[in-house]
């Protein structure tokens, strides 16, 4: 009923060898969370249940990849204030109520290859978030939409994106 991994120092590789991590989706709760962090690697690890899958605020130059998220409340993957030049890639995100991904205030990240699907919106770009890179994602049966760019975002480059079945 609290965050499962809470990261707090630099250059750290978490490997969940295909594990499972479940929360209760009490709001406030991450499967994994970083603030202020750089070179942070989570790979490999099934989030489920959760507020939020995994959280960065200030967390930079870090990789999300080869994970599943599942029925987390909130959102899959949230960025948070300048957490920038991150990469997001070769995950599975379902079933989250707000969003599979969301960038707020974040800038230069690289999301590519991912499957989202079941959501309410598939990848919100928020708040100021800027030249951010999206390639090859699937995005299937959200119920508000597939992509969404907002708050005076700019410079963001779409590609070869897949959106189908889509509110």
């Amino acid at each position: 009923n609290s965050t499962c991994f809470n990261i707090t120092a630099n250059n750290v590789i978490l490997d969940g060898q295909g594990y499972k991590i479940t929360g209760d989706t009490g709001s406030g709760d991450y499967g994994v969370a970083a603030t202020g962090r750089a070179n942070i690697t989570i790979k490999n690890l099934n989030i489920n249940s959760f507020w939020r899958g995994v959280y960065f605020n200030f967390t930079t130059n870090s990789t999300i990849e080869n994970n599943t998220f599942y029925n987390n409340s909130n959102r899959g993957i949230y960025f948070d204030s300048s957490s920038d030049n991150n990469l997001i890639s070769s995950n599975t995100i379902n079933l989250s109520d707000i969003e599979g991904i969301q960038l707020f205030g974040s800038n230069g990240n690289r999301i590519v290859n991912n499957t989202i699907r079941n959501n309410n919106k598939a990848i919100l770009i928020a708040s100021n978030s800027d030249n951010n890179y999206l390639e090859n994602n699937i995005i299937n049966l959200t119920t508000l939409g597939g992509l969404y760019v907002q708050g005076k975002s700019i410079n963001n480059t779409f590609k070869n994106e897949r959106i189908a079945n889509t509110g």
